[in-house]
């Protein structure tokens, strides 16, 4: 288990398991330092299982203890704990931000940082060596802005909102409680050229609109929000967003969703709530996804999405059992050849 986080252990299991309201079997006062692999963890870590291809681990594991489905719990050695849950990966997960959650900060304003005297900076704000606060930006309590970010003039940044190393950001206001990985660029213009027919040129459009970021959305390193060309860019609260992410210029995306790596969404897209879309996935512009929609990576949507819940795969993409069906057909004329 690495060490780059700080541990805020050691627990029981038993004091484990009413965090998250769940019961357990075995030994309550077994005492858990940290959280490892189900197939490495030691007699003082957690584990966990969800995906069945791990099963197998269930009966050679060294963990103190394992969150684990009631079903499977008879498994586990003896004298091995269980924490019995019914969704052992999001309980997993709770348990990993209690003991990785990050220590209190105490505010501070590192003197190789460049703060504009109108900006407006809350209580309790961190801002590291090289970042440069510019004319009317309002930075609000327990913000974090970490080292060589720039904001730009007028950006509004949320409370607990936590911005990492070399993040630029423009035209943007962020809500609550969010975290920007290191490397994000948001509110840079978007893609808008006019071709001229007359003078054989493409000629730049202005970009206008600005960014908007919900509460608690999350978006990984390097990815790009484009600002808006006339209206504006808009993330939904909850929103995940994975690293090297485009997004163009007016997309809107709702509530909860989630944006795997490599994707690209194109201009003036409206996304609904509680959709997933796939690593090198792709969706046209213009277009309306209805709400938890599913794309599979390296999936394409070249046209709108009405119906809720639908699962595609395939470029251009089609309900997901259609694409297996076709992807097998083609797979078995190759063999033929």
């Amino acid at each position: 288990m690495s060490n780059y986080h700080n541990n805020n252990g050691p627990f029981t299991v038993a004091e484990l398991a009413k965090m998250i309201s769940c019961e357990f079997i075995g030994n309550g006062e077994t005492k858990i330092i940290g959280i490892n692999a189900i197939q490495e963890a030691n007699s003082d870590e957690l584990a966990f299982l969800d995906n069945p291809k791990y099963v197998k681990y269930l009966e050679s594991t060294k963990a103190g203890v394992v969150v684990v489905k009631p079903e499977l719990a008879e498994k586990l050695p003896e004298n091995i704990a269980a924490i019995l849950s019914a969704n052992p990966h999001p309980d997993y997960a709770k348990i990993s931000n209690i003991f990785y959650a990050d220590k209190p900060q105490t505010g501070y304003i590192s003197d190789k940082a460049e703060v504009h005297e109108t900006a407006t900076v809350g209580q309790n704000v961190v801002i590291e060596a090289g970042v440069v606060v510019c004319e009317g930006v309002k930075i609000a309590d327990n913000a974090k802005i970490g080292a060589n970010s720039y904001l730009a003039k007028n950006v509004e940044i949320g409370a607990n909102t936590a911005i990492r190393n070399n993040v630029s950001i423009e035209c943007t206001s962020i809500g609550t409680n969010c975290l920007i990985h290191a490397g994000v660029r948001l509110g840079q213009d978007g893609f808008g050229f006019a071709y001229d027919p007359a003078n054989v040129v493409l000629v730049k459009v202005p970009q206008v609109g600005a960014v908007k970021i919900g509460h608690y959305v999350e978006i990984g390193a390097n990815t790009t929000i484009d600002r808006g060309s006339l209206l504006d860019t808009e993330i939904g609260d909850m929103t995940k967003i994975d690293n090297l992410v485009q997004i163009g210029h007016n997309v809107k995306i709702g509530r909860m969703c989630q944006i795997v790596a490599q994707t690209g969404i194109a201009g003036s897209t409206t996304i609904g709530d509680g959709c997933i879309f796939g690593g090198q996935s792709g969706v046209a512009g213009h277009l309306t996804i209805a709400d938890r929609v599913m794309l599979a990576s390296k999936g394409g949507i070249s046209k709108n999405v009405n119906k809720v819940g639908e699962v595609l795969g395939g470029f251009p993409a089609v309900p997901i059992q259609q694409w297996r069906k076709g992807h097998a057909v083609l797979s078995r004329l190759i063999k033929k050849k």
